[in-house]
């Protein structure tokens, strides 16, 4: 009987994972499928050798769906702010900057992030201060090798950098992004930061948040309106 038991608990379980599969493949097919219509035109706008620095994975995104090498270091990770505005600030120096890995964040998004996440995953400083969450590793000695080499690759003089607002974001952080030298966009879910320029609202990011990967489509809806923008000037 107990063997009997045991059976039907182990088939239970089974099913259980595959309706979970299922869901996960049409859940991420969906997700595709909403970011596709966007390709052609992201292909048109984004050149060949264009840098893209972004506070969370959505860099990495952008070069997976062009099928391009990386050339930045912020895929598969997130930097909060105001570490992200610093970060871009002072691109140069914390490029090249060492890591040095910590076993919690000093921030308490970082940390109650980092005991939600799926999986444990490394935590790192640029420089000594700035904080890094490597989120799609599990490997210190991965998520270094990766970083150097894509930090290495980055063109400071064919960059866009991108954020959204996510955690910590509060007026000032957008009032410091708005002075980088940079090409930009900042993607905010508060009205009153459209204030600054290259600051866009984005209605679609105020109940569900701005998910660089579920929410990726809206990503590129908001960032082609701005490149198609800058042409225009």
């Amino acid at each position: 009987m107990r063997k009997i038991i045991n059976w039907i608990k182990n088939c239970e379980i089974f099913g259980i994972r595959n309706l979970r599969n299922l869901y996960i493949k049409h859940r991420d097919k969906k997700y595709e499928n909403l970011r596709l219509s966007f390709i052609p035109e992201l292909e048109k706008y984004i050149p060949e050798g264009l840098s893209i620095l972004s506070n969370n994975c959505f860099a990495g995104r952008v070069y997976q769906d062009l099928h391009r090498s990386y050339l930045s270091p912020t895929a598969g990770l997130t930097i909060l702010y105001p570490d992200y505005i610093t970060f871009l600030e002072n691109l140069s120096y914390y490029k090249t900057a060492p890591l040095m890995w910590v076993e919690k964040s000093r921030y308490p998004r970082g940390e109650s992030m980092r005991t939600s996440w799926k999986h444990w995953y490394p935590i790192a400083l640029i420089g000594g201060d700035l904080e890094i969450h490597f989120l799609h590793y599990t490997s210190k000695q991965e998520a270094e090798e990766k970083w150097k080499r894509r930090c290495n690759r980055i063109d400071e003089d064919n960059l866009f950098v991108i954020a959204a607002a996510q955690g910590n974001c509060t007026e000032e952080t957008v009032a410091r992004f708005a002075k980088l030298p940079y090409r930009k966009l900042f993607l905010v879910k508060e009205q009153y930061k459209t204030l600054y320029p290259d600051v866009i609202y984005v209605r679609e990011f105020v109940k569900t948040g701005a998910d660089p990967y579920r929410k990726a489509h809206v990503y590129y809806k908001y960032l082609l309106e701005h490149l198609k923008s800058e042409k225009k000037c």
